[in-house]
């Protein structure tokens, strides 16, 4: 790409662009006028940089500066052939090279002046990086600056005079407008320090805008969305002042250090962990929305004391897990409940969710700093009062400059990626940095939920709380608060409700907190109870044990260390940094409802090498869905746990992990929201009824069968994966495993998995063969709503295969890693095999009522990329 100088020139009547920039271009243009031209200076098609400054830029026929990088994802994808290609051969030729190398466009634009465009002063789009600094935006159709794409604005000390007028056949915007927020999915932007003179309604149209039905509903339909941005320190003044206007110097010196545009950062789990995925693959509609997965800031069970009727008998730290933990209920209900003579307790908190942890360390912090109720104010309103506001931006302002000012009782998984530090750090930046009112959050709560939704939540509540507290839990719903408003109004927005950094309201509509502890059963106030004595009952309940976590925290008795991850990923590899130091087991372990998700046999089987073997410790899970579905069929509960194994035997389980149920607790019995609760215990196998080799291996085979059987999995889920199979049977009979592989698939159902389990099975034993990484394209786009949320599945085949139900597989892959934003697969595959199988063909599929569906778009084995295997390929832990 070429490097070029512009400076001193004038373009006049040009008729196409002033400049382009493209391929690897790098531009610097200064003290330019560029008038009365097609287009100003258009960047796009894998251009690297561009700086403009000190120009001015008027009655231009199209955009006065286009900046175009080379970002897209599955929804832009989905669309692109509707939309049709871009301008002549060498446009298209030059947006290919730019993809294909994933150039991001950097853009500075300074003291410049642009007026009088026709289609925007600038458009910034496809994940372009901006700054625009010092410059004048004057009645520009249909707005002077539209963002959109995944692209990253900064825009500070600006001017925007717009006369929002109304604007004929404009599909997105409906007025002239000074910014135009598109669907920009998660992409930064800042708005500091800028003046905005015309009708202020129309200062800043950020998309979704509930006032554009036509937009809102396409929206719905394909899964677009936007984070908003961020406003700071703007001024807004009526046309009728514009003399009064403070000039773009003025309003730079009111920036302290000036505007920083920071960049994405990327947390998540290994690819390399991925490839040996022991849990399904699969997400819901539209992968690529943040609002598409639910946010739980408020669990669905009562808080629980995992110590149980633990007795200290050990002068060593005392270590907990709680895994995919949700809110902080089972946490202060067991901190509260830890001996005085336990002197250290680390509690490990994970979640793949980091909202999540980052609003249980809000809520943590709040305990120590603040009041108890505060923090159940935090914990389970929407709205807060002015002074519950303060103490939480308090907090969050402490939390969001800098991991150095975090307390000491708080640490973040040393091994894990920098990246999850900062990721936190910019969560609670996003929520130090909204400016949401109490109704403003209300009214996206409400839009959120419709009433069929609000009346099922208050029902499921009132079924366990009593018909008495009724009114407490309709205003609750109603309002956004467990207090009455009336006395001390809520003012500021519970921003810790918004699932952040995107700021995407996506909270399951539920009345939740009302199942966080256990109701007194008295019935003497049949006809209600007066407003307030829920909130009495929740607050006598828990307050108690926030004090206590409060105090083991401050006196640093207890430490919190945070895990973000995928709980499967994290319990199965044997590299990941779920346990502590010195590679410490832990003494008690929680899953909350996992098993909902990867099925029981999964999770007790890969928290059995973690957990301590002494008669205190305990693992303990809750089944809330399964369970569920079981009992609305009519079945009973002694019946629950043969199922959940597809009838592998108890005793036989048991002995093969070395765990055994010890309680099992059925909560709610009498409503239809009822769930189990288990607890397993370490045992001495050889104490145990003897269950011979051969009646062991039996039994397993017969279950594997069960699992790698297709039919299987589209009658039942959740079901355990293959690999879930290759790991318990690796764990249990490690000289035998192929061998006990090999007799499961013998049947014509189980082989679709065989290249499958035998490689990874080979992988366990350190007999690997040559692998590959194959890269694929499943270029899904809208097919993927026909997945839904079931299972994903990559599809060999002889032939290419359309979007149809599947009837010959080849072979079936069920662990890879999927990019849900680009819409691409990575395998593992034998070297040698792939050369074998070149002229096959590869197809990303899911699993429906109906059979094995494709939903991708098959690519020849031989056209894939691949890149040689680590050495060292996931060994998972035993």
């Amino acid at each position: 790409g070429a490097y070029a100088v512009v400076e001193n020139c004038s373009f006049i009547k040009c008729s196409r662009m002033a400049i382009e920039v493209r391929e690897g271009g790098d531009l610097l243009a200064s003290n330019l006028v560029i008038h009365q031209c097609y287009q100003g200076i258009i960047a796009y098609g894998g251009a690297r940089k561009i700086t403009i400054d000190n120009c001015k830029i008027d009655n231009i026929e199209k955009e006065g500066i286009l900046l175009d990088s080379c970002f897209t994802n599955a929804v832009a994808d989905a669309q692109a052939p509707y939309c049709g290609p871009r301008g002549n051969e060498v446009s298209q030729r030059a947006d290919e090279w730019g993809k294909t190398r994933r150039v991001q466009l950097i853009a500075t634009i300074s003291n410049c002046a642009i007026s009088c465009c026709k289609n925007f002063a600038i458009s910034a789009d496809h994940g372009s990086s901006v700054q625009l600094h010092c410059c004048e935006l004057k009645r520009n159709l249909p707005c002077s600056l539209i963002v959109k794409g995944k692209t990253n604005l900064c825009v500070s000390s600006s001017k925007f005079i717009f006369s929002g007028i109304r604007l004929k056949d404009n599909l997105f915007l409906q007025n002239e407008c000074g910014i135009h927020v598109g669907y920009n999915y998660d992409g930064n932007v800042e708005i500091i320090c800028n003046v905005f003179c015309g009708p202020s309604l129309f200062s800043v149209v950020q998309l979704p805008d509930d006032s554009n039905k036509n937009m809102k509903k396409i929206a719905e339909l394909t899964g677009m969305w936007s984070k908003p941005a961020i406003f700071r320190d703007n001024i807004y003044f009526s046309s009728k002042d514009s003399d009064q206007l403070p000039s773009v110097d003025e309003l730079a010196l009111r920036i302290p250090g000036g505007p920083c545009v920071k960049p994405k950062t990327a947390a998540r789990m290994k690819i390399t962990e991925d490839l040996c995925r022991i849990s399904w693959t699969d997400r819901s509609v539209f992968p690529w929305s943040s609002s598409s997965q639910f946010y739980y800031p408020i669990g669905n069970s009562v808080g629980f004391n995992l110590l149980d009727k633990f007795i200290h008998d050990s002068e060593d730290t005392l270590n907990i897990f709680f895994g995919a933990c949700g809110d902080i209920r089972n946490l202060i209900a067991t901190v509260a409940a830890i001996p005085d003579a336990v002197s250290k307790t680390c509690i490990t908190l994970n979640d793949e969710n980091l909202t999540m942890l980052a609003r249980n360390v809000v809520l943590l912090y709040l305990s120590v700093n603040s009041s108890p109720d505060v923090v159940l104010a935090v914990w389970a309103n929407h709205g807060l009062t002015e002074f519950q506001g303060e103490e939480l931006f308090k907090a969050l302002s402490i939390l969001a400059s800098s991991t150095e000012d975090w307390p000491e009782w708080l640490v973040v998984a040393s091994g894990l990626s920098e990246g999850y530090s900062e990721y936190l750090i910019e969560i609670f930046q996003a929520w130090l940095g909204s400016k949401l009112s109490s109704t403003e959050i209300l009214k996206k709560r409400h839009s959120f939920m419709g009433e069929e939704d609000l009346s099922a939540a208050i029902d499921i509540s009132v079924a366990i709380t009593g018909p008495y507290y009724r009114k407490d839990i309709e205003h609750y719903m109603n309002t956004g608060s467990l207090a009455s408003t009336e006395k001390i109004p809520l003012v500021i927005a519970n921003v810790t409700m918004m699932l952040a950094p995107t700021m995407q309201y996506a909270v399951y509509s539920t009345t939740s907190i009302f199942r966080v502890v256990e109701w007194p059963k008295s019935t003497k106030h049949s006809k209600g109870l007066n407003l307030g004595e829920a909130e009495k009952v929740i607050s006598a309940a828990l307050y108690p044990q926030i004090i206590c976590s409060a105090k083991s925290l401050s006196d640093q008795r207890v430490n919190i260390r945070l895990v973000p991850g995928d709980i499967v990923s994290l319990l199965a590899n044997e590299s990941s940094e779920l346990v502590a130091q010195n590679n410490i087991a832990f003494d008690f372990m929680d899953c909350t409802n996992v098993v909902d998700y990867v099925g029981l046999a999964t999770i007790v089987q890969l928290c059995a090498p973690l957990l301590k073997k002494t008669s205190n410790s305990r693992l303990s899970f809750e089944s809330m869905a399964t369970f569920k579905n079981w009992k609305w069929a009519g079945k009973n509960d002694d019946g629950f746990l043969p199922h959940t194994l597809l009838e592998l035997p108890l005793p036989c389980f048991e002995q093969m992990t070395g765990l055994r149920v010890v309680s099992t607790q059925i909560f709610f019995p009498k409503i239809r929201n009822n769930y189990i609760r288990l607890l397993w215990a370490p045992f001495d196998r050889t104490m145990y009824p003897h269950q011979s080799m051969e009646d062991l291996e039996k039994s397993v085979i017969e279950y594997g069968q069960k699992v790698l059987s297709a039919s299987a999995i589209i009658r039942t889920l959740p079901m355990p994966t293959p690999l879930s199979v290759v790991h318990l049977i690796c764990r249990s009979f490690p000289e035998k495993s192929v061998e006990i592989l090999s007799n499961m698939m013998s049947k014509e159902d189980t082989s679709l998995f065989k290249m499958e389990v035998t490689m990874h099975a080979m992988i366990q034993l350190n007999k690997t063969p040559d692998l590959v990484v194959c890269t694929y394209v499943a270029s899904c786009g809208f097919r993927a709503i026909s997945a839904g949320t079931d299972p994903l599945v990559l599809v060999v085949s002889l032939l290419p295969l359309e979007n149809e139900i599947i009837e010959n597989p080849q072979r079936l892959i069920s662990a890879f890693s999927w990019d849900v934003s680009m819409g691409v697969a990575r395998f593992l595959f034998p070297q040698l095999l792939k050369e074998t199988c070149r002229n096959w063909y590869i197809t990303l599929g899911a699993f429906s009522s109906a059979g094995i569906l494709a939903i991708g778009t098959s690519a020849l084995f031989s056209s894939l990329p691949t890149t040689e295997a680590e050495k060292n390929t996931n060994i998972w832990r035993k």
